[in-house]
């Protein structure tokens, strides 16, 4: 007996070793690399291209679209896309995210999530933010909040902030292709540390009240639940320098088997990785992440779909404060 107990301790050690393995990290002389901090200048900013994951209603497979950045401001202000003009957390705990696959450069959005180290900050994202199939994980990873109250000014310490390290979800690195498994699991963390890329300042600590919203793994749990959804889209009739929301209740999405959440939203590519919020506060605009800005379907841009948020998001976000 004393045997079999020794064997089964040593082969669960092996097993959490297995699986707090299973993340998939990029250390700093990959995201950012040595000279990420400089690579954001203004060209590369502009150069920035939004993507937009668009799922086939046939295949049931995805493929990342890049889209046509639109000059000028947004043209609609329906529940399904509106310029948020009411500051606060919106608009300070959520920005644009900008990142290298391969030799390209692209723009996402994000949200930073609350946790007790002041020595660090994590932002959440959606996996195909952080992640290709073909390149690996993403280089050149930075943190633009609040871009929306001086868009275009350049990146600068204490503006620009630029991640040590990603956090992927194995399901979603592993499905291969944006299958149904990759979008459940299409989410992400990136890690933000002080130091000599991002000086003694961090997002979450500005302005000196908490400035992140609270992961809820279970803030959702049924459909016709209201979400409050933000980013930053980029392609018409957006111009990816405003922050844009859309509320509403949830449904769910038949062709993943209802695995995933849906909502009515108009919001375009670059708003990818922007947070749902779920009891969400209109009077002091507070919600909690509970979901994402994952994908859209060919032939029906009038809903938005997200991954539904479980145990292994909260895992995935562990793993970050572990990194």
């Amino acid at each position: 007996m004393k045997n079999q107990s020794k064997i089964l301790i040593a082969f669960t050690a092996i097993v959490l070793i297995l699986s707090n393995g299973s993340f998939a990290t990029a250390e700093s002389k990959n995201s950012p690399n040595p000279n990420a901090k400089g690579y954001w200048d203004d060209k590369n900013l502009n150069d920035a291209v939004p993507i937009e994951l668009v799922m086939d209603e046939k295949t049931k497979v995805g493929k990342i679209e890049k889209v046509a950045k639109r000059s000028g401001g947004s043209t609609t202000t329906s529940n399904s896309g509106a310029s948020w003009t009411k500051g606060g957390l919106p608009l300070t705990a959520t920005g644009k995210v900008y990142f290298s696959l391969g030799a390209g450069k692209y723009v996402c959005s994000g949200a930073l999530v609350s946790e007790n180290d002041s020595e660090r900050a994590i932002v959440l994202t959606a996996g195909h933010c952080a992640y290709d199939f073909a390149t690996g994980l993403a280089t050149n990873w930075m943190f633009y909040p609040d871009y929306d109250s001086n868009p275009n000014s350049t990146c600068s310490i204490g503006r620009c902030f630029y991640a040590s390290s990603l956090i992927v979800q194995p399901e979603f690195m592993s499905a291969g292709s944006f299958n149904t498994q990759a979008v459940q699991h299409d989410w992400a963390f990136a890690v933000i540390k002080k130091g000599v890329q991002n000086g003694d300042n961090l997002p979450d600590a500005f302005p000196s009240s908490p400035n992140s919203f609270e992961l809820n793994e279970n803030g959702f749990t049924k459909a016709n639940d209201v979400s409050y959804a933000f980013g930053y889209p980029a392609a018409s009739p957006y111009s990816g320098n405003d922050l844009v929301y859309a509320f509403g209740p949830i449904g769910t999405d038949s062709l993943t088997s209802n695995t995933t959440w849906s909502m009515n939203s108009n919001l375009t590519g670059g708003s990818s990785g922007g947070p749902w919020l779920s009891g969400f506060n209109t009077s002091t605009n507070v919600g909690k992440l509970s979901s994402l800005n994952s994908y859209k379907y060919g032939r029906d841009k009038t809903k938005m779909y997200g991954p539904k948020f479980n145990d292994k998001t909260r895992n995935t976000f562990l793993a970050a404060l572990n990194s």
